[in-house]
C-alpha cells in the first residue's frame, strides 16, 4: 500500500485550502481522479461544508451520473472516510452544450483539432458552477486535474490559467487543482485511494475507475510526451496554441451578460441564426438543479 503518495497528497492540499475554507465546492464525477481529491480534502478539513458539483454535457444518463456518486459517497460515508457535511447536487447543461459547442462543431473542427470540444464542456463546468457557488457563499472549488494528463486539451495549464482570470473577476471564486503535481503518473490517484483503505474494485466496470464520457472517445493523446522536452514538443506546442485561441473564443461568448446573434446547425447539419444569451442558459440550468444526497 503506497502511503507516501497520500502524504503528499495531504501535503498538498494542505497548501490549497485553510480553516477558513468553511465551504469547499468540488468537481465530482465519482471517477478515480475527484475520489482522491474528495478523500483528502475531506481527511484534512473535516469540518469543511463540502458541495460536490455532478454534472451532464448530454454524453451519459443522467440516473447513471447521480447513481454513481451517490454510491460512492454513501460508501465513503459509512466508512467514516467523509465526516463532512455533504450536500451532491446535479446540474444539467445539455442545452448550454449544445449552443456552445455542438451545434458549432461542424465549423470549430475546420479551424481546430476536435478534441477541443472537450474545452467547450470544461469551461461551461467552471462557470456554471462558479455562478451556483457565488450564491451559497463557496469560494473555492476543486477539480481533478492532473499533471500527469496535462496534454489533454481541457488540462494544459494554459487552459486553466486563461478560464480561471475571468471566473475569478465575474464570481469572486477560486478555481483550484489540490492534487495536480501529486498526479504526476497513471496509477497516482489509485494510490491515494487505496491509501485509505479502499478496493479499487469500487471502480468496477470503470475505466481506470473514471466514468466514460462519448467526448473523451473522439481523439487521442500520446502519453509518450509525458517523456519529451515540452518546449520542443511539436503536438504541445499546436496544442496549447489551438487551446488558446479557441478557449478565448467561448470565454468572450459565455463571459458576457448580452444575447449573442450566431449562426449554428442543427442535428442535421442545417445552418440557423439564433439569438443566444449563455447568461440565461446558465441561470435556467441553476434554477433546475437537483440536490440528491445530502449528509
Amino acid at each position: 500500500m503506497n502511503h507516501a503518495k497520500l502524504e503528499e497528497a495531504i501535503e498538498s492540499v494542505r497548501k490549497a485550502f485553510s480553516a477558513n475554507d468553511k465551504k469547499i465546492g468540488i468537481l465530482y464525477s465519482g471517477g478515480k481522479d475527484s475520489t482522491a481529491v474528495l478523500l483528502t480534502i475531506a481527511k484534512e478539513f473535516p469540518d469543511a461544508e463540502l458541495y460536490l458539483y455532478a454534472l451532464n454535457n448530454g454524453c451519459m444518463y443522467p440516473e447513471e451520473i447521480r447513481n454513481k456518486v451517490k454510491e460512492k459517497l454513501e460508501l465513503f460515508a459509512s466508512k467514516g472516510l467523509v465526516k463532512n457535511k455533504m450536500t451532491a447536487i446535479y446540474f444539467d447543461f445539455r442545452e448550454m452544450m449544445a449552443f456552445l459547442g455542438f451545434r458549432s462543431f461542424h465549423d470549430d473542427m475546420h479551424t481546430y483539432p476536435t478534441g477541443l470540444l472537450c474545452c467547450t464542456c470544461k469551461v461551461i463546468m467552471h462557470f456554471l458552477t462558479a455562478k451556483y457557488s457565488s450564491t451559497v457563499g463557496v469560494v473555492k472549488i476543486a477539480d481533478g486535474y492532473s499533471y500527469f494528463e496535462r496534454f489533454l486539451p481541457e488540462q494544459l495549464p494554459e487552459f486553466k490559467k486563461v478560464v480561471a482570470g475571468p471566473i475569478a473577476d465575474k464570481y469572486g471564486i477560486e478555481i483550484v487543482s489540490p492534487l495536480y503535481h501529486v498526479f504526476d503518473a497513471a496509477d497516482a490517484p489509485m494510490n491515494i485511494i487505496k491509501g485509505f483503505g479502499l478496493d479499487p474494485g469500487i471502480f468496477l466496470g470503470e475505466k481506470q475507475g473514471q466514468g466514460v464520457c462519448m467526448l473523451g472517445l473522439i481523439y487521442k493523446i500520446p502519453y509518450d510526451v509525458n517523456e519529451a522536452d515540452e518546449s520542443q514538443n511539436v503536438f504541445f506546442n499546436a496544442m496549447r496554441d489551438a487551446v488558446l485561441d479557441y478557449t478565448g473564443a467561448k470565454l468572450r461568448l459565455i463571459s458576457g451578460a448580452e444575447a449573442h446573434r450566431l449562426a449554428r446547425r442543427d442535428s442535421y447539419g442545417h445552418e440557423y441564426m439564433a439569438d443566444i444569451s449563455y447568461d440565461e442558459l446558465m441561470d435556467k440550468a441553476i434554477a433546475a438543479k437537483e440536490v440528491f444526497f445530502e449528509s
